[in-house]
């Protein structure tokens, strides 16, 4: 990289990285962008809620927003650090390739969109488009105080936006390769099944809460919850943990319980999953409870004019078509999507996404600055004057 905007965008992306914003915090990285965002003319606004900080950058003062870009500057911890060959918050370059947490998710995302918006402002293609960035620090946490929060609050003060790009890592083998429009929604719950404690030279295999957990698991794995439906695949069920309350080796436990999670398409909804997990359990015979958590609703994006203007961005910058997909975990997209009329994702790649040595190539950061620079520039180009607020529906609500 040896142009200005190529060195901005690594040094930009380096000082992010080297903050250590563990979520929910954001340690400096809002007071960086603020600061940079603020020397050419952006609006910047906080949105504070608790732990959790969130930043609105804005290119005018406007509540008609024309096109949304979201991100999130909070990393997951990294582990043990001695495992990894660099210090994780502290931004190494090694043979043409930046280390450190938050490289690829998503710290570069945020570095290169904020650029891009930058230089979008400075061309001046549409003095009147209306660009926001949404920031926050609580996405990989609760997810409670950060995107969701703000786009209500948002939506309460009158604002109104038509467009949106997330710029979660969704790209695989390539940059450009996939971008997302939809994801699949996740339930978890907690299921503990009660028994009784006995000695294992006596006991009876009826009371016994290991057998009729192995028996719900079993039957869950041969379970067709769906058919799965446009862009979606059948809803996957999954194990994440199993344990009992085991005192010692010639003892059984009196309770056993296990965590399972489903990623469901919106052929299912999280009601109907609840329902026939109930039925699966009462088959046991034994008695049972289950905890779930809140779930997180599927949602499938219309394809329109955001779709064909990042396909066309990328395929000029990178010569590939990408496909569009599903797949993949949940992201803040699913709280902006009900307030857009399209949204989509798209970033960097996610091969080494909460992994020892996070590391993003510089040339696939220079890919991923000029796919959103091409993007937003398109866009400016390309969107109408007037803007009318979107209805509050979601494209595939749960059920």
């Amino acid at each position: 990289m040896t142009d200005p905007i190529q060195k901005q965008l690594v040094e930009l992306t380096t000082q992010l990285i080297d903050e250590r914003s563990i979520t929910p915090d954001a340690a400096d990285c809002f007071d960086i962008l603020s600061k940079l965002c603020q020397q050419h003319g952006l609006i910047c606004q906080r949105f504070d809620r608790h732990a959790t900080q969130n930043l609105l950058i804005s290119t005018s003062s406007s509540k008609q927003v024309d096109l949304l870009l979201s991100g999130h500057v909070d990393v997951v911890p990294p582990g043990d650090i001695t495992k990894w060959r660099f210090d994780p918050f502290q931004a190494i370059i090694d043979q043409s390739t930046l280390y450190g947490r938050g490289a690829v998710d998503m710290k570069s995302s945020v570095a290169a969109m904020v650029l891009a918006v930058i230089a979008n402002r400075e061309q001046c293609h549409r003095a009147s488009l209306s660009v926001a960035i949404l920031l926050t620090s609580d996405e990989e946490g609760d997810a409670i105080d950060g995107t969701q929060y703000v786009m209500s609050t948002l939506d309460v003060m009158g604002y109104r936006f038509r467009h949106a790009l997330v710029g979660e890592p969704t790209s695989v083998d390539h940059v450009g390769d996939t971008v997302k429009i939809g994801r699949r929604g996740s339930l978890t719950g907690q299921i503990t099944v009660l028994g009784q404690q006995s000695h294992v030279a006596y006991a009876s295999q009826d009371i016994n809460p290991l057998f009729a957990i192995s028996q719900f698991i079993h039957e869950a794995r041969l379970t067709q919850w769906d058919l799965g439906c446009a862009h979606f695949n059948a809803t996957q069920f999954c194990v994440v943990s199993a344990h009992s309350d085991c005192v010692a080796t010639n003892v059984t436990p009196r309770e056993a319980t296990c965590v399972v999670n489903f990623r469901y398409s919106p052929a299912s909804s999280h009601r109907t999953l609840r329902m026939q997990v109930n039925t699966l359990l009462r088959r046991t015979g034994m008695e049972y409870h289950v905890q779930w958590s809140r779930p997180n609703l599927p949602f499938l994006s219309q394809r329109g004019m955001l779709s064909k203007l990042i396909a066309t961005s990328i395929d000029k910058t990178c010569q590939i078509k990408p496909i569009l997909s599903t797949s993949g975990g949940t992201s803040d997209a699913r709280y902006i999507a009900q307030y857009v009329d399209e949204i989509i994702e798209f970033g960097p790649r996610n091969h080494t996404a909460h992994q020892i040595d996070e590391h993003i190539s510089l040339s696939d950061l220079e890919k991923l600055y000029r796919i959103y620079q091409s993007f937003i520039d398109d866009y400016s180009q390309q969107v109408a004057p007037v803007m009318m607020p979107p209805k509050h529906t979601r494209v595939a609500a749960d059920k």
